[in-house]
């Protein structure tokens, strides 16, 4: 990780993390200079292993659980006349014996029967 500061001059200097606390010259000018600290991390900060699942239900609360994913839509299933092959209804070729199996039509519903029941 580099360092980041300017020379009292105002020019941009990196270096080393190792170097900090050091003295040098600024590259392009030639004044001495120390290189800077870096900062101490504040006490504001929260530190990854304060906060304990137990905490965090308790800032939490009782969530309820996501509803489940509705199921997948499946499409009817058709077979190849040649093969005996699934065929999917959006193609007309059979994928294993390339036989033409035409375009898949919606059997229609027989009359009286509804999606109530």
């Amino acid at each position: 990780m580099l360092i980041l500061f300017r020379c009292p001059q105002g020019h941009k200097i990196r270096a080393r993390r190792e170097l900090a606390g050091q003295q040098g010259k600024c590259p392009r000018c030639g004044v001495k200079l120390t290189v800077p600290e870096l900062p101490r991390p504040s006490g504001l900060e929260i530190k990854r292993d304060a906060l304990t699942e137990s905490a965090l239900m308790r800032v939490l609360g009782d969530v309820p659980a996501p509803p489940p994913p509705p199921p997948p839509k499946t499409e009817p299933k058709r077979y190849c006349p040649r093969c005996r092959h699934v065929v999917s209804t959006a193609t007309t070729v059979c994928g294993n014996c390339k036989l033409y199996v035409g375009v898949y039509v919606q059997p229609k519903k027989p009359v009286g029967s509804n999606d109530l029941n």
